[in-house]
């Protein structure tokens, strides 16, 4: 994630149990909102989840856009990152009772200026992973 340290991507997947698609708002200008909200049973080093799961978003996002890059966590541990944030522990209101009676915790990805292509991709990519881990998909369109 930083300084050399060995990551395993796909060790903070195994834990998502479901994943909600957000319809985005297309009346706003920049289209600023939502994309997903990924919903994970509680994982035994939250510290180290929050980190792996924002490096892996920041990673698929790097994927779907040449002008967008892949840097160290430190360096953006809250800040937006190729038009994208990670809001670890954090959903939308109509997920809350989800999470309260799953006991999950949400990591949900907004977005702003993404071509609908970016937009495409990023959701197939989630799904993708979501399938692979039998991970229930709401919303996908």
């Amino acid at each position: 994630m930083s300084d050399g340290i060995r990551v395993n991507i796909g060790q903070g997947w195994m834990y998502l149990k479901q994943v909600t698609f957000h319809k985005l708002d297309d009346k706003r200008w920049d289209r600023k909102g939502p994309i997903a909200t990924l919903f994970f049973e509680s994982f035994p080093n939250s510290d180290y989840h929050q980190a792996l799961m924002t490096f892996t978003v920041r990673a698929i996002t790097a994927l779907i856009n040449p002008s967008h890059t892949l840097m160290d966590l430190k360096e953006y541990p809250n800040a937006e990152m190729n038009h994208c944030w990670v809001y670890y522990g954090l959903c939308l209101n109509e997920d809350r009772a989800e999470c309260h009676e799953n006991e999950w915790i949400p990591v949900r990805v907004d977005h702003k200026y993404w071509s609908d292509l970016e937009v495409r991709m990023f959701k197939d990519i989630v799904g993708i992973m979501a399938r692979k881990y039998g991970a229930n998909i709401v919303g996908y369109a």
